[in-house]
C-alpha cells in the first residue's frame, strides 16, 4: 500500500533583521544535524560550543537539534528543526517551528518522528512524494506490517487528528512541514513543568511579535472569510496564497475562530440561526 503526500505550508523564512550587538550572550552547548546562522551580514554553519551574540539568526533544518545556554541567568533553550530563531540578550525569539518538548507528549514519539521524517523528505522533494508503507516503517524502526493497524498508518491518522495532516484525495495526504503552536486544550493536559516551558515560549512570542500590521491584516481577512462560512483549512490556505507567513496565518485563523464563536454566542437566538 502506498500513500502520496504533498507539503502544506512550505515556506519557512527568517524574520526581518534586527540590530546586531557585538557582545557574546551565550553558547551553543549541543548541536546535531544541519544548523546555519546569520551574523553581521554573513551566513555559516553553526558549530558546537560556538558563542552567540544578540541578533544572531539560526535556522534549524529538518531533523536537526540545537541547544543554547545564556550567560546571564543560565537559561537553556532547546529547538528541533525545522525552526528559525533570533538570539536575544537573555532568551531567544522563535519565528517558526515549535519547541519539540511541548509537542512530544501531545503528539507522541512515533507520530513526531514520522513528521520529522516527512519534513526531511520534502526538503528533497518539495512537490510531493510517494510513501511506501513497509520501507518507511523499516526506516523509522517500526513494525513492517501494512494495513490500517500498522504503526505507520496509525501515526498518519494521529497527524490528521491533530490537524497536522489532511486527506486531500483517497490516495493523497497533505502534511505540514512545520509545527504550529499547541492548542490550549492540549496544553492543559501536559505536565506542569512542560506547561511552564510552553508559557515561556508564548510570552517570548508576545514580546517579539506585537500585533504588527501584517498580523492585523491577516486577522481581519481570516475573520471575514470565517463570517462568510468558510472552514478553517480553506481560510488558512487563502492566507498562505495571499502571501502571509505560515505562522502568521495559523495564528490569525485560530484568533478568528475564537472571535467568530464569541460573536455568534452573543447574537440573539433568532439572528444566530438565520
Amino acid at each position: 500500500m502506498k500513500k502520496i503526500l504533498s507539503a502544506l505550508g512550505l515556506a519557512t523564512t527568517l524574520a526581518a533583521a534586527s540590530v546586531f550587538a557585538a557582545e557574546d550572550v551565550g553558547l551553543v552547548n549541543q548541536l546535531s544535524g544541519e544548523v546555519t546562522y546569520a551574523s553581521g551580514g554573513s551566513t555559516a554553519k553553526a558549530k558546537p560550543f560556538m558563542k552567540v551574540r544578540e541578533g544572531d539568526k539560526f535556522t534549524v533544518h529538518a531533523g536537526a537539534q540545537l541547544r543554547i545556554v545564556y550567560f546571564q541567568g543560565g537559561r537553556q533553550e532547546a529547538f528541533g528543526g525545522p525552526a528559525t530563531l533570533t538570539v536575544g540578550s537573555q532568551s531567544s525569539a522563535q519565528q517558526t517551528g515549535q519547541q519539540p518538548q511541548v509537542w512530544l507528549p501531545t503528539l507522541g514519539p512515533t507520530a513526531l518522528l514520522l513528521l520529522r521524517h516527512l519534513a526531511d523528505r520534502f526538503e528533497e522533494q518539495p512537490g510531493g512524494l510517494t510513501l511506501p508503507i513497509a520501507d518507511t516503517a523499516a526506516a523509522l524502526g517500526l513494525g513492517p506490517r501494512e494495513g490500517e493497524q500498522s504503526p505507520l498508518v496509525r501515526s498518519l491518522k494521529r497527524l490528521q487528528q491533530f490537524e497536522l495532516a489532511v486527506v486531500n484525495e483517497p490516495d493523497a495526504i497533505a502534511v505540514r512541514r512545520t509545527l504550529p503552536p499547541v492548542h490550549r486544550r492540549h496544553v492543559r493536559r501536559l505536565p506542569v513543568a512542560v506547561q511552564a516551558r510552553h508559557q515561556e515560549w508564548v510570552a517570548g512570542q508576545a514580546r517579539t511579535g506585537e500585533l504588527d500590521p501584517a498580523r492585523k491584516r491577516a486577522r481581519r481577512v481570516a475573520l471575514t472569510l470565517m463570517m462568510e462560512g468558510e472552514p478553517i483549512d480553506t481560510v488558512e490556505r487563502a492566507l498562505h496564497r495571499s502571501g502571509f507567513h505560515p505562522a502568521v496565518g495559523h495564528e490569525a485563523v485560530r484568533w478568528a475562530h475564537d472571535r467568530y464563536h464569541t460573536i455568534v454566542s452573543e447574537l440573539p437566538e433568532d439572528a444566530a440561526s438565520a
